[in-house]
């Protein structure tokens, strides 16, 4: 019986979505006018390659030294993932500053001081996400499954798939790659990596084209 994701791949013919050093620079530079909170979320996105929902439900005991240890959205799998060390310190510095806002042990408390919630909610973060791609007037992306067009844009998860192809790229390793990500079944790690490959050298094709 074919998976979800084999059914999926019949029907996409256009482009996955990944953000490029250009993309991830703006978004740095954005994140200037970011509020603390909301900052380390997008820096340990960028840096960990972790899900928005893994990283806003993080409590303190998750960190420990420079290891970030998780329980994964999807599988429910324990997860570790190693902090660069830039980030570690940023974030150290962070608990300095704000472990008396902590609520239950979640280190990014709620935006508002009423809510019932523990932790920020991944729509803030969304949110966010959508401040910054209308600042820049990122374009979108549109693919066609199934007759239908459908958006494919910047978002909080193309950050992961950032994280995916700037891992690979620096390691040249796969299996190294899969298991970092997280994905369970290689295969998955395979599709991302061929379909950015495909669209890089698509673009490095197309650029080399001259008007006769």
């Amino acid at each position: 019986m074919a998976s979800q994701w084999q059914e999926q791949k019949k029907y996409l013919t256009g482009y996955k979505k990944f953000m490029n050093e250009e993309e991830i620079k703006k978004l740095l530079n954005y994140m200037g006018i970011m509020t603390e909170q909301m900052r380390m979320i997008f820096l340990i996105m960028i840096f960990t390659g972790m899900r928005v929902s893994e990283v806003v439900s993080l409590k303190k005991d998750c960190i420990m030294g420079d290891k970030i240890t998780f329980r994964q959205a999807k599988n429910k799998r324990l997860h570790t993932r190693i902090l660069n060390t830039r980030i570690k310190d940023l974030l150290y510095e962070y608990f300095k500053k704000f472990e008396d806002k902590f609520i239950d042990g979640y280190i990014f408390p709620p935006l508002n001081n009423n809510s019932k919630n523990t932790h920020i909610q991944t729509a803030s973060v969304r949110w966010a996400m959508k401040k910054f791609r209308d600042s820049y007037k990122l374009n979108d992306i549109y693919y066609i499954r199934r007759n239908k067009m459908q958006l494919n844009r910047i978002s909080v998860h193309t950050i992961r798939h950032y994280f995916l192809t700037k891992f690979y790229s620096l390691s040249n390793d796969i299996l190294l790659t899969a298991e970092v990500i997280g994905h369970k079944k290689i295969e998955q790690t395979v599709e991302y990596i061929k379909a950015w490959k495909r669209l890089e050298r698509e673009k490095e094709i197309v650029e080399k084209m001259e008007i006769c």
